[in-house]
């Protein structure tokens, strides 16, 4: 799927200009200037390790507009995704919002956080909570845990669970030392319907036109007094390399994978 993304991507931006007809006469379309970011988690600073990976494809056409997509591949939960200025060691300040979520999180809290007692050895391990008749339908959930200590290996994080008692659950971790303490928290998905929310969702994340009046950031400002100046600027810097994409998710809220922008 990673090949197919971009090589698309890759064939869209080395067109160059396209042959278009109306009628019996034949004109070219221009693409106008290209650039590209490829993006990893190893770009980022300080580097992150992921699997997902990314490229954008950016066009300034006619001078007054830049067009803008935005493909990944592994990435779970994005939620935000900028132009940032800045060069290859430096994490800048946000000039351009490509793509901001409806939601910050695709997962939210659906309980209260309940104690835990201890964790048992086992695989899958056994949770056991403090208090009586806790637990209720749906039998398997998804659940957060979070400051049990002592177990091996860590059960603090995300699981899916499956309810065996009123008081205890199982996730499906082989634990060779028991802990204890910390809390359970039951959540739901949201944003189901987005597969950006998805893990390990593959493809375009954002693609538009921003024209100069679009840049209104505070941050932008100070490239230029018009609408004009800070858009020849932007284009300015992404043809010195002095300008990245970011793309943030919901495990990596400052950044999962980014690259410097350049000209193609």
């Amino acid at each position: 799927m990673r090949t197919s993304t971009y090589s698309m991507l890759a064939a869209a931006a080395l067109a160059g200009a396209i042959a278009c007809t109306a009628g019996e006469i034949s004109y070219p379309v221009t693409r106008g200037e290209e650039f590209i970011a490829t993006l990893s988690g190893a770009n980022e600073n300080p580097p992150v390790t992921t699997s997902g990976s990314g490229l954008a494809h950016l066009s300034v056409i006619d001078d007054t507009i830049l067009t803008f997509n935005i493909a990944v591949t592994d990435m779970d939960s994005t939620i935000l995704s900028h132009i940032h200025a800045g060069d290859g060691a430096t994490n800048g300040p946000v000039i351009v919002n490509l793509f901001i979520a409806n939601t910050v999180n695709c997962k939210q809290n659906a309980d209260t956080a309940l104690v835990i007692d201890s964790s048992r050895v086992g695989n899958p391990t056994t949770i056991k909570l403090i208090g009586a008749h806790r637990l209720t339908n749906p039998s398997t959930f998804l659940v957060r845990i979070a400051g049990h200590a002592g177990s091996t290996p860590s059960l603090n994080g995300e699981h899916s669970a499956t309810v065996t008692g009123t008081t205890t659950f199982t996730v499906p971790v082989d634990v060779t030392v028991a802990g204890t303490g910390g809390t359970a928290q039951r959540f739901t998905l949201i944003n189901v319907t987005s597969p950006r929310c998805r893990a390990d969702f593959t493809g375009a994340i954002a693609q538009t036109q921003i024209r100069p009046g679009n840049l209104t950031l505070a941050s932008i400002q100070g490239y230029g007094a018009t609408p004009r100046a800070r858009f020849d600027s932007l284009v300015s810097l992404m043809r010195s390399g002095n300008v990245y994409v970011n793309v943030h998710t919901r495990a990596n809220t400052g950044g999962e994978v980014r690259g410097q922008i350049g000209p193609l």
